[in-house]
Parts: C-alpha cells; structure tokens; sequence
C-alpha cells in the first residue's frame, strides 16, 4: 500500500491567539513572554523573551501559575475518564 501525505489541520484558535499577543506587543501591552509552543511529531521549544526574560523570578512564579491550570485540566481528564 503506498504512503499517503495526510494533511495536518491549522490550529485556528493557536493563529488567532499570536494575532492577539502581536497586537498586543505592538500596542506597548505585553512586555514580555515566557512560551512553550509545541510543534509538529511531538516536539516543542521553550525561550523568554523581554521583561520574562529580566524578572526570572516574577516569571517562574507566572508560570507556576500555568502548571497549576494544567494540573486542572489534567485532574478533569482523569476525572471523565474514571469508571467509579
């Protein structure tokens, strides 16, 4: 059987959040950046960038602040998933 290219779909709300973040950044409002952004075949890169990058500890504190919504996100996931 011959190999066949499927077409990765487009992340709509991905591209309309960076449409959102680069609006914003031009305006003066975002300041800084602390991103993941995960990439095709399961790989990602991390940086920050600006005043992320010059308060690391306000920055890892933000960022804790993240894990915990994935915690959350994780915890219902298990949640719906359960028999009992």
């Amino acid at each position: 059987m011959p190999y066949q290219l499927i077409h990765a779909g487009i992340s709509d709300d991905t591209v309309a959040a960076c449409k959102e973040l680069l609006e914003a950044a031009e305006a003066g409002h975002v300041t800084g950046l602390g991103v993941v952004v995960v990439l095709k075949r399961r790989r990602f890169t991390v940086d920050v960038l600006g005043e992320a990058a010059r308060d690391p500890v306000f920055t890892r504190g933000a960022l804790q602040s993240l894990d915990d919504c994935l915690r959350e996100l994780v915890r219902r996931r298990a949640d719906t998933a359960s028999t009992m």
